[in-house]
């Protein structure tokens, strides 16, 4: 049989001050579900594998059936546009198909600037694997007829499906098959898991709003139990890192998760969650636990955070970040600039509600600062376009190198195309506040390294001093 090549795009190829290692789990899923159909399948992820180039090279002389690419805003979209490019040039004739939110939301913009033959919408554990006994069969009536797969007919032509938001059983998705990351298992020292998709909380900022429309579905606490005996006999390993933002939104299973970590003496290393999730017994679980606790409030100010759907109480989350930081548990949450209608007020409720973070935490909470990065379908831009009539088109080019923490080239990286309200004078605005914020705020083994920069701006700009005084 033909073998199926994956490659995971999203990698940096330049040291970062904030890259972090981190599975891809999505891309994941699809060699699972193609594996358990007895597809012979190849995963390549260039975080673990360093000669990865080589290794792309070696396996697509040999017979084909396709290779598939994940794609990310950013710079993972540059790195499977590069890579496309590559294996084009080296075989034409080699199928590429492209999967993951961004090729989903702008399938015919991917088929206009790339060399991408087919594009699964959406959720793709089934459809990929009707592609694959499609392209086997040799039957592309078959593959027409699949609502759920965009493809290219010719070259300027191309029949573009609709999305496919999987939200019945959980137990009908295959179980992610780790051991085509056994080095990734071994680096991050913790087996990543996902207990739910989609999610029923509406950030108008969300992947998930635009294209799941708040639907989830989560996975049964036996069957969770189930993978994570598997794993550990399999990789010796006692730690778990719970990736999904909806671990604890139903208390009886997590409480029941939390439960059987302790009995089993495993450890929960990291795990998400929206504030309404942290019941009081979910608090003393995580007392007792002690993973690095990840709750995103976005926004100090009010206006910010209706903009961003954001519904949470500040004061409820000031008590818990109190809490769990007097108790040794890790906390990280993350502030989002530069939208649309953001002004120097909302900005200054955001430094102070991170003041008020640190004081009340004793400096163990930590904030990150990010930038807002607009996508298709996102409700802000909708917003925007209403009042704005400025209508934003989304390209490929547009949508590269896009950084989301702008200490790094933030001026080759601001895209006024899809940030029509940035200008030069807030690009270099941004720049400077978000030095001078992670310097205050962020990661402490980080802070040295913007002091001097800090120092300076503080020293030079005025406007910025007085928002931090």
């Amino acid at each position: 049989m033909k073998k199926i090549l994956l490659i995971n795009t999203v990698f940096s190829r330049k040291k970062r001050l904030f890259s972090e290692f981190g599975p891809p789990l999505g891309i994941l899923s699809i060699a699972s579900a193609l594996s358990c159909q007895g597809f012979k399948v190849e995963l390549i992820d260039p975080q673990i594998e360093t000669n990865y180039l080589k290794k792309v090279v070696s396996i697509i002389k040999d017979d084909i059936l396709f290779v598939g690419l994940n794609t990310y805003i950013g710079e993972g979209l540059n790195n499977c546009i590069e890579l496309t490019e590559k294996i084009k040039n080296i075989n034409p004739n080699i199928p590429i198909v492209y999967g993951g939110p961004l090729a989903s939301s702008i399938p015919e913009e991917c088929f206009k600037k790339t060399k991408v033959d087919y594009i699964i919408m959406g959720t793709g554990e089934f459809s990929i694997v009707n592609l694959a006994k499609c392209l086997i069969e040799g039957d592309k009536d078959r593959i027409m007829n699949d609502p759920f797969i965009s493809l290219r007919i010719d070259r300027n032509n191309y029949k573009i499906g609709k999305l496919y938001n999987y939200h019945v059983s959980f137990d009908d998705l295959p179980t992610i098959d780790l051991n085509f990351w056994k080095e990734g298992v071994k680096k991050l020292d913790a087996i990543p898991m996902i207990t739910s998709r989609g999610c029923p909380y509406k950030c108008s900022f969300c992947y998930n709003t635009f294209n799941e429309k708040g639907k989830y579905i989560l996975k049964p606490y036996e069957s969770i139990i189930k993978e994570m005996q598997l794993n550990s006999k399999k990789f010796y390993c006692k730690n778990f890192l719970f990736m999904d933002d909806n671990f604890l939104i139903n208390e009886e299973r997590a409480l029941k998760i939390f439960e059987y970590t302790f009995k089993k003496d495993f450890s929960i290393k990291r795990v998400y969650g929206h504030l309404n999730c942290f019941t009081l017994k979910i608090q003393e679980a995580l007392i007792k636990a002690k993973p690095l606790t990840v709750m995103c409030i976005e926004s100090g100010s009010e206006k910010i955070r209706k903009l961003l759907n954001k519904n949470i109480n500040i004061d409820k989350a000031l008590y818990l970040i109190k809490r769990l930081t007097s108790s040794s548990v890790p906390f990280l949450t993350a502030f989002i600039f530069g939208l649309p209608f953001e002004d120097i007020n909302d900005i200054q409720e955001s430094i102070e509600l991170a003041r008020k973070i640190k004081n009340i935490s004793k400096d163990k909470a930590i904030s990150m600062f990010y930038l807002y990065f607009p996508q298709p379908g996102d409700g802000i831009i909708r917003k925007y376009t209403d009042k704005t009539n400025k209508k934003i088109k989304f390209t490929l080019q547009d949508m590269l190198n896009i950084e989301v923490i702008p200490v790094e080239n933030i001026n080759s990286n601001i895209n006024f195309n899809i940030r029509p309200w940035m200008t030069n004078k807030k690009v270099k605005f941004y720049q400077s506040l978000s030095k001078v914020w992670l310097y205050n705020f962020g990661p402490k083994e980080k802070r040295e390294i913007f002091s001097k920069e800090a120092i300076n701006i503080y020293q030079n700009d005025s406007k910025i001093r007085r928002m931090f005084e």
